[in-house]
């Protein structure tokens, strides 16, 4: 069960992260991109952290999501 209840938190922060980044990046750089999208949903957690990270940084969707 311990095992269940961790991956069903890490699918919650790695949503939540998802939706803080739409959010927050559509307000400063206009709706995402469908490939903005996808790279996103795409992303584990520890990507997702970098781009919440990198969201004031930055100026597009493109220079958030460069590798």
């Amino acid at each position: 069960m311990e095992r269940g209840e961790e991956k069903g938190r890490t699918e919650g922060r790695v949503a939540e992260a998802r939706t803080v980044i739409l959010r927050l990046g559509t307000k400063r750089f206009g709706a995402a991109s469908p490939e903005s999208e996808a790279v996103l949903e795409a992303a584990d957690i520890v990507r997702l952290e970098i781009f919440v990270e990198r969201l004031l940084e930055v100026e597009s969707w493109q220079e958030l999501l460069a590798e």
